[in-house]
């Protein structure tokens, strides 16, 4: 699932949920920003959690300003707390 950020969807992870229930295993791409341990304990609905990596460190923020690298870099360890793939 994917295209934008999934994630700033109010009922995505109803989805998702839905979708497993249908007999099909989500997986969803994001890029981290959003992925707190609320939503990161939910995120068990998925086959898998790709999170986009655009670079490292100051090289990632020449596709996404700000403090990119490292949010995407906390969204990775908070799924990790909870054995995400």
């Amino acid at each position: 699932m994917g295209g934008g950020e999934s994630f700033h969807i109010p009922w995505f992870l109803e989805l998702a949920h839905y979708i497993r229930s249908k007999g099909m295993v989500p997986n969803v791409t994001t890029n981290g920003f959003l992925i707190n341990d609320k939503i990161a304990s939910q995120c068990d609905v998925f086959g898998q959690v790709n999170v986009s990596i655009d670079g490292i460190e100051n090289d990632y923020s020449l596709t996404r300003p700000g403090k990119g690298f490292e949010k995407a870099m906390n969204a990775i360890e908070l799924l990790k707390q909870y054995k995400i793939r």
